[in-house]
């Protein structure tokens, strides 16, 4: 059994340093072994923002407020590649967990489809993911549910 929270601070766009400290100071307040953030969460929802390097000193705050609380932190990024992603940030680091699979509207227009159906483990736990328009997609949601899930989380605008 793991604590889950879903947290949505309050988001400067295209300020990565600021919405990374944003982001740590709600990983620090959820008192939680998983915390979930909205789609493109430490951008705000630009789609024209840069990507985001995993290893980007801006992310230090997340990183270090997740090493603080035993925290991971599943935070929305656009990342090389043209994708949107979620990235898995511990006291380790962050690394590229999810590119969303299907995209939406404008998205098209600058970002690529990702990932096929993924799943990662938290504390023996198999955590399905999903960005937004993903989980409206049954070809999405059936692949996950068939990895075996015991938990589903979704970043969403």
């Amino acid at each position: 059994m793991i604590t889950v929270a879903a947290a949505q601070p309050h988001c400067v766009a295209l300020d990565v340093a600021a919405n990374a400290a944003a982001h740590a100071d709600a990983v620090r307040a959820a008192d939680a072994r998983l915390v979930v953030f909205p789609e493109l969460s430490l951008t705000g929802y630009e789609l024209d923002a840069p990507s985001v390097e995993p290893g980007a000193p801006e992310l230090a705050p997340l990183v270090q407020a997740c090493a603080q609380t035993g925290t991971l932190a599943l935070a929305g990024a656009p990342v090389a590649g043209r994708h949107i992603a979620m990235l898995a940030v511990d006291g380790a680091g962050a690394r590229v967990a999810y590119r969303k699979r299907w995209l939406g509207g404008d998205e098209v227009a600058r970002f690529q489809p990702g990932d096929p159906p993924t799943a990662i483990e938290v504390d023996g736990l198999r955590v399905g993911l999903g960005i937004c328009k993903d989980t409206g997609v049954d070809e999405h949601v059936e692949g996950v549910a068939a990895l075996g899930l015991d938990l589903y989380v979704t970043g969403v605008t």
